[in-house]
């Protein structure tokens, strides 16, 4: 080995301890994000579950329904005013 290849193999090997490196805290840091979208779905499917939830799914669509029907007549209104 010359000197050249001496300094390409000593950069290759510091180059594998830093992706080591980061990959470790990489991989720490997913399997926590894994940890807390699993506790995170448990939640919403608990909550998915009680009849509170259901209760207010119903109270969400009547209001959606109630924009809608609001929004559609402030249109005509103002498609009215402009002729």
């Amino acid at each position: 080995m010359n000197k050249e290849d001496e300094s390409i193999a000593a950069l290759v090997r510091s180059q594998s301890v830093a992706l080591t490196q980061t990959s470790g805290t990489s991989l720490v840091r997913r399997g926590m994000q894994d940890l807390l979208a699993k506790a995170d779905a448990d939640q919403w499917y608990q909550r998915g579950l009680s009849t509170d939830f259901l209760h207010e799914r119903q109270l969400l669509g009547r209001n959606l329904a109630e924009y809608r029907r609001v929004e559609y007549l402030l249109v005509a209104r103002d498609h009215l005013k402009g002729q």
